[in-house]
């Protein structure tokens, strides 16, 4: 999606409430995602010798919230989707499914760094949803608030 067509895009959802939440800069889609499932994220950098190195993420699952049982973040997937032209199955994002594979990711994190200590392995639907929400907060804070202040300093000198 370019600039535009961003633009253009958040502006149909600017009266969401996370929408608008969100361009105020109260929170973040990456915020709303790991609170949604009681996830924590911890991102690095490792650096490799001899130069590079690549960028990680690794999540943890914290206490989990039986009356969250059965959803999924419906709205936050629209959102997300529409907005990086991803389509996501609602069916994959159950609270409690994504859970269980982190936690399983977790166990077998434990399990393979005996062998590789920096083997990382993700839940691939999960993360297709958290790196889309990453590139709408860069979007967001990099172009969207900026145009959204001109925009509503020239409604108001009208």
């Amino acid at each position: 999606m370019n600039r535009i067509q961003g633009i253009e895009h958040i502006e149909k959802l600017e009266d969401n409430p996370i929408m608008r939440d969100i361009i105020a800069g109260c929170t973040k889609f990456t915020t709303q995602i790991l609170n949604f499932y009681d996830l924590s994220a911890h991102e690095g950098y490792q650096a490799r010798f001899g130069g590079g190195g690549w960028y990680y993420t690794i999540f943890s699952a914290l206490e989990s919230d039986s009356s969250k049982f059965g959803r999924t973040p419906e709205d936050l997937l629209k959102i997300v989707g529409g907005c990086t032209a991803r389509k996501f199955n609602a069916n994959l994002f159950s609270y409690e499914q994504v859970r269980e594979d982190l936690t399983r990711q977790e166990y077998f994190l434990e399990t393979i760094k005996l062998f590789n200590p920096f083997a990382r392995f993700k839940p691939k639907e999960f993360v297709r949803l958290y790196n889309g929400a990453k590139e709408i907060d860069e979007f967001i804070v990099s172009v969207y608030r900026e145009h959204y202040v001109k925009r509503t300093l020239t409604q108001q000198q009208k």
